[in-house]
């Protein structure tokens, strides 16, 4: 099949940007623009269920009522298991209620999508589990699974921010959604979906998490 690598120039929720080679041919490029917004498409329904959850009266009306926020949230990853970890935390980025009470009280605010999530519905790129790696399950080649960060702030009824709302995607969610699309595509197989330093984010399971030189 026709290989190709897309560079991920911008990684925005609604506009997915990405810049090819000037060598790859229109076909190719169609593949990446179709692929590109299938991918946009998922993450853009993933941020848009997290923002209604955010705006549930549970989260406005007192982040602190820890047990009746965790029994939603817990509630919302059975019907999506391609959540691994979604949680709440108060202004100062403290976590306050989490899936499975994990990594609750920890400290947070030095996190990109706290850091984002407190100006607004948010995604991030695929990235390390972090410290949620010991809880998950390792992925085909042994490793901790790559997560993608959906975040959105918590409104009190006020209007002003008191908190995150985070949900951590596992990537391999995404891979298989994208592998379902290609199945009957033997050319789409073999494209790779790149991060700006050469990382393999999407594509055969050989070759996914090695950096391209």
């Amino acid at each position: 099949g026709v290989l190709f690598a897309v560079l991920l120039s911008v990684w925005v929720a609604r506009s997915q940007q990405v810049r090819l080679s000037d060598t790859v041919s229109a076909a190719v490029r169609r593949e990446a623009h179709v692929a590109g917004q299938f991918i946009s498409g998922l993450l853009d329904e993933q941020q848009r269920q997290l923002l209604q959850l955010a705006s549930l009266p549970e989260f406005s009306n007192d982040v602190h009522d820890v047990g009746a926020i965790r029994l939603v949230m817990e509630r919302v990853r059975s019907f999506h298991p391609e959540f691994e970890w979604l949680a709440v935390t108060d202004a100062r980025g403290v976590v306050l209620s989490a899936t499975g009470a994990r990594l609750e009280r920890s400290d947070m605010r030095h996190t990109e999508w706290f850091v984002q999530g407190q100006l607004g519905a948010w995604v991030g790129q695929p990235s390390a589990a972090g410290p949620l790696a010991p809880y998950l399950p390792p992925d085909a080649q042994g490793h901790p699974p790559m997560l993608v960060d959906v975040a959105a702030p918590v409104l009190d009824l006020e209007g002003r921010v008191q908190g995150v709302l985070v949900a951590r995607m596992n990537w391999g969610w995404v891979v298989e959604q994208q592998a379902r699309l290609t199945a009957y595509d033997n050319t789409a197989r073999d494209n790779l979906l790149l991060s700006p330093r050469g990382e393999v984010w999407l594509g055969p399971s050989e070759v996914q998490g090695t950096v391209l030189k």
